[in-house]
């Protein structure tokens, strides 16, 4: 009696932590089992990496987790570019209208009602290029990119442009000789709307180009280049000064305001460039040699 006694306390504190150990199994298999993010769950918000901008034009890079969203407001007075660069999405608008976005879907969204980029994927990340792009004559507040947008009025707009989400076809314009190597340019949204539904404010153009390959951008009055730097390095001159670049850099060439490109020769040149106002494939058409820019006009 005095053994199985003191045996007891032995035996019941063995079940005990079995049985511990039994629940903590049953709930590692059971957290296993269950999908990282369940159906119910509600979407997060996507994160936003502004990349640069100046006064008329704003470039950000999106970041879109599984399940997250962002809304984007388009007014008469701001036109929004998107440029998907990895995964799937979906834009919708309105009553229920949307159109999925894979990478290199590039897509203009005209006044209207608000917009939403939304990753459904429940595994993968998405990104997207998104570039606000202001109205000249709209007022320097604080709408900018914001939900609020500015009057009617306030951008010389006797009635509001039509509304959609505008898809157009990447269209090469082919290679261009360099000093050093060449460039291949694409329009991703170009300097007229496919369905002639709008006037765009503002271009996009990708760039690929060779390792050695130099590039300008000529001065012009009244129009704004913002360049941003995905691969290539090497020294970027504006104006008077020397910028060191390097993949992620953004650079905002004001009216005025040229770019000599003189690559280190270490990689390869990919870089997206809006111009505002919206004729990147005619800079790039009419380019000559190495300056491959807007020719500058003589005032009349």
């Amino acid at each position: 009696m005095i053994g199985r006694s003191a045996r007891a306390p032995w035996s019941r504190a063995l079940r005990a932590t079995v049985a511990v150990a039994a629940l903590a199994a049953l709930a590692a298999l059971a957290g296993c089992a269950r999908p990282l993010i369940s159906r119910s769950a509600p979407y997060s918000i996507a994160e936003v990496s502004w990349l640069g901008g100046g006064a008329l034009l704003r470039m950000a890079q999106v970041w879109l987790p599984p399940r997250s969203n962002l809304s984007v407001k388009p007014s008469v007075c701001q036109e929004v570019l998107l440029y998907v660069t990895a995964g799937t999405v979906r834009l919708t608008r309105g009553a229920g209208a949307y159109q999925d976005l894979r990478a290199g879907a590039a897509y203009r969204l005209g006044p209207g009602p608000m917009g939403e980029v939304r990753n459904r994927s429940r595994r993968h990340s998405a990104r997207v290029v998104m570039v606000l792009v202001r109205d000249p004559h709209a007022p320097l507040d604080d709408s900018f990119g914001m939900p609020s947008s500015p009057a009617l009025s306030a951008c010389g707009h006797a009635a509001p442009p039509a509304a959609g989400v505008l898809p157009e076809a990447p269209r090469s314009l082919g290679a261009f000789d360099q000093p050093g190597g060449q460039l291949d340019a694409t329009v991703l949204l170009g300097d007229r709307a496919e369905s002639g539904e709008i006037t765009p404010r503002a271009s996009l153009v990708e760039l690929a180009g060779t390792a050695s390959a130099r590039w300008s951008e000529r001065a012009h009055d009244g129009s704004i280049v913002a360049i941003w730097f995905v691969d290539g390095s090497g020294t970027a001159r504006v104006g008077g000064r020397a910028v060191a670049v390097q993949p992620g850099t953004f650079l905002y060439l004001s009216s005025g305001q040229g770019l000599h490109f003189e690559p280190d020769g270490r990689t390869r040149l990919r870089a997206l460039v809006v111009y505002s106002p919206a004729r990147g494939a005619e800079r790039w058409r009419h380019g000559q040699g190495a300056s491959l820019g807007p020719r500058v006009r003589t005032p009349s």
